[in-house]
């Protein structure tokens, strides 16, 4: 039975006969070759607990389970260094087609060409890093800044502002042209703003804008451009933006107009209730899924896709007024 068992064994490839030193075990074990063959496709995130974050990974998984693939998944948890580990994890690991969500400030533009010549397989979610010639899939931040614009100046708020970080992120950037575009379009006056940043000196009609770090200094300037409508660049702005004009004594919905983007969950239960710009998570990471489908499967072309964004509206902007008038 030993011998028997051990010539299984060997044929197998568990074993090898070696003249000289017997039977040992195998340097590459069958199960580890089978585990390499695993159809597996890569997400790396900056964060596994945004809501945004997760509802990308959500469609991104079940696009990729439907199909036969398993999803590894990473975090970077915002930096750059453990973004590119999580990547190199995942390689080392025989995953060769991977989305990647940019953290701020991230490195992986610097890496693309060696991981190219290693037939590795990357494309971008939310933030394209101003690459033309690699897999993309954003939302229309255009049109959601441009909405959230037009909203306000259908509300009757003439005088606007855009409030951002100062991080150069190219999602915030398009929705500021967004912005601007309908700023030009429907005539509306910019409040001039004493903020400055040298990072976004290559963006100068964004120096316009305001800083959410700078904004109590410059509440006395915005004081006399009441009423005043607000495009934030993200909810988690538009809800400080919320909490300090309140603070301040202004009512939200008649002298401040407020129209966040991202559609939070936290956006809902302020005060007065956040208008917003909802974005599709589930069908960024469907579509990233999809577009990794067809690069497994020998397809080399570039994708670009962006996914339609949509105006939520609820009370910041002063929706209710207008309608208890009617």
């Amino acid at each position: 039975p030993v011998r028997q068992a051990l010539k299984e064994l060997v044929e197998m490839g568990y074993l090898v006969r070696i003249r000289g030193r017997g039977t040992v075990v195998s340097d590459t074990l069958p199960a580890l070759q089978i585990h390499t063959q695993v159809n597996k496709f890569g997400l790396v995130l900056p964060s596994l607990s945004d809501e945004f974050c997760n509802s990308i990974l959500t469609g991104f998984e079940k696009e990729t389970r439907k199909n036969g693939f398993l999803t590894s998944i990473s975090a970077s948890e915002g930096h750059p260094d453990t973004e590119i580990q999580a990547i190199d994890k995942m390689v080392e690991d025989h995953t060769k087609h991977l989305f990647i969500f940019p953290c701020d400030h991230s490195t992986l533009p610097n890496w693309l060409k060696s991981y190219k010549d290693r037939n590795i397989t990357i494309g971008l979610l939310d933030q394209n890093c101003d690459l033309a010639d690699i897999d993309y899939v954003g939302s229309d931040n255009f049109s959601g800044g441009y909405s959230a614009t037009r909203h306000l100046a259908e509300q009757g708020f003439s005088h606007v502002v855009f409030i951002r970080t100062a991080e150069d992120h190219s999602s915030v950037n398009e929705r500021m042209a967004g912005y601007y575009q309908a700023v030009g379009d429907l005539q509306l006056t910019t409040v001039p703003s004493i903020s400055t940043n040298t990072d976004l000196q290559h963006y100068n009609k964004y120096r316009e804008s305001f800083y959410v770090n700078r904004l109590n200094e410059e509440l006395h300037n915005l004081k006399n451009h009441i009423p005043l409508g607000i495009v934030a660049a993200n909810d988690a702005i538009a809800i400080y933006c919320h909490q300090l004009f309140k603070l301040h004594g202004f009512v939200i919905g008649k002298d401040i107009g407020i129209v966040g983007f991202d559609n939070s969950t936290e956006a809902q239960h302020t005060s007065t209730p956040l208008t917003t710009i909802a974005q599709n998570g589930h069908l960024i990471g469907q579509s990233a899924a999809k577009i990794l489908l067809e690069k497994a499967n020998g397809n080399t072309q570039k994708h670009n896709t962006i996914i339609p964004t949509q105006l939520i509206v609820r009370q910041s902007c002063g929706e209710n007024n207008q309608l208890e008038g009617i």
